[in-house]
């Protein structure tokens, strides 16, 4: 992946993805960068290259592909984390709304 930040949270997110997931390179960095032709192209090689630096990303790609795979898996037997997350937070929803029912909005309870 080829990053370029321009606003809020994707400098971080270009961060976190280069120097701790291994998956970027930064190519330049906000709205006013001055990006040239030789620089896109320089990325573009050291994330293809069949050198160690562009082999390493493209295994962690993989790597996270599977993961985010995993994640979202919705089988009969299985549940990815993702899944699970998504089943817990509506349960939860579902409970307060339960809750919710009966009560007159703005009203205070009688009980």
């Amino acid at each position: 992946m080829i990053g370029w930040p321009v606003a809020a949270e994707q400098f971080y997110n270009v961060k976190l993805l280069e120097d701790m997931i291994g998956v970027c390179v930064e190519v330049a960095r906000g709205k006013r960068s001055e990006v040239f032709h030789e620089d896109i192209v320089e990325k573009i090689e050291l994330v293809m290259n069949e050198r160690e630096k562009g082999k390493e990303m493209r295994e962690k790609a993989l790597q996270i592909k599977e993961i985010i795979h995993n994640a979202i898996k919705d089988e009969e037997n299985f549940k990815g984390s993702s899944m699970e997350a998504m089943d817990q937070f509506l349960d939860a929803a579902l409970k307060l709304r339960g809750e919710d029912k009966g009560k007159i909005h703005g009203a205070p309870s009688s009980g």
